[in-house]
């Protein structure tokens, strides 16, 4: 069990770590919003699995009857009707995007996924090998990007809440180099300054990171959770390195509604 100096629970972070829990000049989602994100999410995922889900509950029941922690979630298409594309392009956030980034919104490219962790008894089953972002790691999307996140339920410790490490993304010590899942001790025997956050909110709640950090999902222990994240990418990266669901801010597309797993 990490020192209480190591390990703290918190509804805003600095921006030390690039973790903000309110953005600036944007507020929490509104609860109109994270209905409408629902809502199609449900209405998406029960074409796709063949099932009818009426709510959330019924959702991650379905999938807990299975024994999945991370059910395959499902991926914005970029046209305007969409609404995970309509708020990846909200003004008050691409603004802050850009200038983290350094580059105009006309540069940036969007992945943005809902997709859910499920509180399963025992062993869980993995999609495709997949399992589930649980154990700390460091993310390498491109050589210039950010993500944000959304709650879209209420998330407490063990809800599946998110956790980092602040300002771990500032350096690598040579051990913690290689890409792959580490435990909360090996991070913090190569960084002892280190202090883990756990980020925690109610449905709406907004936070930016950035993912070179190291960070995780938690298996839910209590509740369930469904959650929003939304990657932005320098356009300048080879497109074909971004894979099939990525799309340009400034350019809405026709597309259908395509599902994927979020890491």
């Amino acid at each position: 069990m990490a020192s209480p100096k190591r390990e703290r629970s918190e509804k805003r972070e600095s921006s030390a770590g690039f973790s903000i829990s309110h953005l600036p000049c944007s507020p929490p989602r509104t609860q109109s919003e994270v209905a409408e994100l629902v809502d199609h999410f449900l209405r998406q995922k029960s074409h796709a699995d063949s099932t009818v889900y009426r709510t959330v509950n019924e959702y991650f029941a379905y999938w807990r009857s299975r024994s999945i922690l991370r059910p395959t979630g499902l991926q914005a298409t970029g046209q305007a009707n969409c609404p995970l594309s309509r708020i990846s392009r909200d003004p008050a956030i691409t603004a802050l995007v850009s200038e983290y980034l350094g580059i105009p919104v006309e540069r940036i490219r969007a992945q943005v996924t809902i997709d859910a962790l499920i509180r399963v008894a025992g062993k869980s089953v993995q999609i495709d090998g997949y399992d589930g972002a649980v154990e700390f790691h460091r993310d390498i999307d491109c050589w210039n990007w950010i993500k944000v996140f959304v709650y879209l339920t209420d998330t407490s410790e063990g809800d599946g809440h998110h956790e980092m490490f602040q300002a771990s993304h500032l350096r690598t010590p040579i051990r913690l180099i290689p890409i792959r899942r580490y435990d909360r001790a090996e991070i913090i025997s190569a960084m002892p300054e280190l202090e883990l956050t756990k980020v925690c909110g109610p449905a709406g709640f907004t936070f930016i990171e950035n993912t070179f950090a190291f960070h995780r999902g938690t298996a839910p222990w209590k509740s369930d959770r469904l959650m929003l994240t939304m990657t932005y990418y320098d356009e300048s990266y080879p497109v074909w390195l971004y894979g099939d669901h990525t799309y340009l801010l400034g350019k809405p597309v026709d597309d259908n509604i395509l599902t994927g797993q979020n890491s």
